[in-house]
């Protein structure tokens, strides 16, 4: 099963579709991602200013740019394009973006204990990292015509039926 999922996701399908942007999602996306990680990035300083501890004003104001990446993401980026039902939608999103958080506390944590910087200079580096891996998963596994189970092969598909 294992060696099965791995040869489907080799599929040249999969990848095709994990990498087929449309023009607005390639300038909308971004742009609504750094309004979030400006929103992000200001309510972390002005918390950290106020006393706050770096990691849970990075936890706070990511989750505060997280929900508005969302509304951005449905309203103006993908719109059209729900590869799942809302609920299920807005469930997938919200993981992916915890995952995201836990990449951005873990790059802030060691670049700014383990590095030295400062917490605006090590958000550089892991707003771009979270950046890219929260704007390519949610694209691939999110917003797209079906979801991807669809492009793999039947006998390693989930038993769980998708309406599309």
């Amino acid at each position: 099963m294992i060696f099965e999922l791995a040869f489907a996701l080799d599929d040249r399908r999969v990848i095709e579709r994990a990498f087929a942007f449309k023009r607005e999602q390639l300038i909308l996306g971004p742009l609504a991602d750094l309004i979030a990680l400006g929103l992000d990035w200001g309510l972390l300083m002005l918390l950290v200013r106020s006393g706050v501890n770096y990691l849970i004003a990075a936890t706070i104001s990511f989750s505060a740019g997280m929900v508005f990446a969302y509304f951005s993401s449905i309203i103006f980026v993908y719109r059209g394009r729900r590869a799942y039902q809302v609920p299920a939608e807005v469930i997938g999103f919200f993981l992916i973006g915890l995952a995201g958080l836990l990449v951005n506390v873990f790059l802030l944590f060691v670049f700014v204990k383990l590095c030295g910087l400062s917490v605006g200079l090590g958000k550089v580096p892991t707003a771009l990292a979270v950046f890219l891996f929260n704007f390519l998963v949610r694209r691939t596994l999110l917003f797209t015509s079906a979801p991807i189970v669809a492009a793999l092969p039947e006998k390693v598909r989930s038993p769980v039926e998708f309406n599309y």
